[in-house]
């Protein structure tokens, strides 16, 4: 794993990147840091059917599919090079 991680800083380095890149798992569990807030459940059915409150998804529940992930990235929690 080392040998990845030096390779990887290597290309970053060429590249004149500042940060490393990052990928994105599943869990059943909300890691520590960042993660999706608790919100509307979205599915065709319940949409077909006038379940959604998109009003107030998108004003009060809404979480950002990649906004997580880059302020996790920014404020340097999670990850492998992380304690």
């Amino acid at each position: 794993m080392a040998t990845i991680i030096a390779g990887t800083n290597r290309l970053l380095q060429l590249l004149n990147h500042d940060e490393a890149p990052f990928g994105l798992c599943y869990a059943d569990e909300k890691p520590d840091g960042y993660g999706p807030k608790p919100g509307e459940i979205f599915s065709r059915e319940r949409e077909k059917a006038g379940l959604i409150n998109w009003q107030k998804t998108f004003a009060e529940d809404f979480s950002c599919l990649v906004g997580n992930p880059w302020l996790a990235r920014k404020k340097k929690q999670g990850g492998l090079d992380q304690p």
